[in-house]
């Protein structure tokens, strides 16, 4: 980014519609070429240019638009909180990430189109990883867990687990194995204080988690509340805390990642800060935190209901893609956003165009987003 008249000061000068007269009286005022004068009796002396080259990024870009509509586009109210037009917003939000987590607390993938019921994304959040205790094991405890990178393959009927950086994978199935009775046993755990039944799904998988996470006797379990059908109608519990979907605001996260820069203090990039806060559903388009007002949302035919805003623990000082830790994000979101750390807010699906009891429904990205109510 660099201000002035970029050595063109014709072009400077037809741009800024100024006269023989302003550019004299400038002159005259002390305005010279490099100086820090930039507005002279009212009248700009030149322009604000941003060079992108090879090495740019967008989400360079994306910071940019932010910053944009931040300074220049967004009226603020009595009340300090952004203004903004419904009918503007319905046609430019637009859903521009889908995230899916099918073991609690591990990675996620994020396919273009992917089933969506009254329950959550398709298999969001349905397998756990235990130790040999019997205890849920999450990033609070484990953050290595960010490694592993779950995937679902539907034609294959897969689960797929990954390691990011131990170039490992397994592949398993997405239903238990009654042919193989010492496998997929059914028993009982707590997940977040709640007695819940479950798969174990047997010793391949026990075995390879504790290879990769360098622990031994874990097990991955998954839960058996969960029906086998085809139709997203049958699957009618996840393991999520909360809610069956976490939405949040891109532009929302990089308002908290420009005042992470404002402080001094380190930050990755700006798709990484956004992954931190493991959202289901993403979203572009809106003003930061604008989505906390929306109470009634259309996502292409499928009608969310806010259901309040997700209060943040210390999981968001877990770097997603390394797995390191710092306290950047969860200082500044205290410090901008009071010491309930609300950042993003939960959903439930209330009603579709599609009968979901019947036949599997799908959302994907690049549709819109349009405030209801």
């Amino acid at each position: 980014m660099r201000t002035g008249c970029f050595c063109n000061p014709a072009a400077c000068q037809h741009h800024l519609q100024l006269t023989e007269d302003d550019i004299q009286s400038q002159y005259k005022s002390g305005h010279k070429c490099g100086d820090e004068n930039d507005i002279v009796q009212g009248r700009p002396t030149g322009a604000v240019r941003v060079s992108f080259g090879y090495m740019s990024r967008k989400s360079e870009a994306d910071r940019l638009v932010e910053i944009l509509r931040r300074s220049f586009l967004t009226a603020q109210n009595g009340s300090g909180s952004p203004e903004t037009n419904s009918d503007e917003t319905a046609t430019s939000t637009t859903l521009t990430g889908i995230h899916v987590y099918p073991v609690k607390s591990c990675g996620s993938f994020s396919p273009r189109r992917w089933p969506v019921s009254h329950s959550g994304l398709l298999y969001d959040r349905q397998w756990v990883i235990v130790n040999a205790a019997g205890a849920v094991l999450t990033q609070k405890r484990e953050a290595k867990l960010c490694l592993i990178l779950p995937e679902i393959d539907l034609t294959g009927k897969q689960l797929i687990l990954r390691h990011r950086n131990k170039n490992d994978s397994i592949s398993l199935p997405l239903q238990p194995r009654p042919d193989l009775p010492n496998e997929n046993s059914a028993c009982h755990t707590k997940i977040c204080g709640k007695t819940v039944g479950v798969h174990d799904w047997g010793e391949d998988a026990g075995r390879w988690l504790s290879r990769v996470l360098d622990q031994p006797g874990l097990r991955l379990l998954r839960n058996a509340e969960i029906g086998t059908g085809t139709g997203t109608g049958s699957l009618q519990s996840s393991l999520a805390n909360d809610s069956p979907f976490l939405f949040i605001n891109r532009n929302s996260a990089l308002r908290l990642e420009q005042q992470t820069i404002s402080a001094g203090l380190p930050s990755s990039s700006s798709e990484d800060y956004v992954k931190r806060f493991r959202a289901n559903l993403v979203a572009d388009g809106l003003a930061a935190f604008e989505e906390e007002n929306w109470k009634i949302i259309s996502i292409d035919g499928f009608i969310f209901k806010n259901m309040g805003p997700c209060y943040r623990c210390q999981m968001i000082c877990i770097d997603q893609s390394t797995a390191s830790r710092d306290q950047q994000p969860l200082s500044i979101l205290a410090k901008s956003r009071g010491n309930k750390l609300p950042f993003g807010i939960h959903l439930e699906l209330t009603s579709a165009t599609d009968d979901l009891h019947q036949q599997l429904a799908f959302i994907e990205i690049g549709c819109k987003l349009k405030q209801i109510e």
